[in-house]
């Protein structure tokens, strides 16, 4: 393929992007993001539409702070994400009874990676899927893991 009008060149950087689970949308990196700071939070439980429960403590430690590989500053519109219907929901209480909500939506296209959402602010987070399969477990979702 030879790149005489810079068309197949931005063909190859749009595929390569779609490859890596990404977007041509704007990215904040490689850098690891905080979707939910600190450790201290008393309650954290999960939801769908058909179920609920507390994560138990033993259950916490990669939701306490809870990291994202990847924050998406300008994402797609959210139904590329999973995020216009979210499978689930994150909740976080806090201490002195303050809220953080984070919806999770679907798997990228190679299943290493969850598209999360805080309620409220723009960005879509990529968060390491396996963070994510037992606690999502307890509510009925099975997150297939990566062949």
């Amino acid at each position: 393929m030879r790149a005489t009008h810079g068309a197949p060149v931005a063909l190859v950087l749009a595929l390569s992007l779609a490859a890596c689970g990404g977007s041509s949308h704007s990215s904040s990196g490689s850098k690891v993001t905080e979707v939910v700071p600190g450790s201290t939070w008393p309650s954290i439980s999960v939801t769908t539409s058909a179920a609920s429960a507390e994560v138990p403590v033993d259950a916490r430690q990669g939701l306490t702070p809870l990291l994202a590989s990847r924050l998406l500053d300008h994402p797609a519109p959210l139904s590329e994400y999973g995020l216009d219907h979210p499978q689930a929901m994150l909740n976080y209480r806090g201490p002195a009874g303050q809220t953080v909500d984070v919806d999770v939506g679907q798997l990228n296209f190679d299943r290493h990676f969850v598209y999360l959402q805080r309620r409220a602010q723009p960005g879509v987070y990529l968060v390491p899927a396996d963070t994510l399969r037992p606690v999502l477990a307890l509510v009925g979702i099975d997150l297939k893991p990566p062949e």
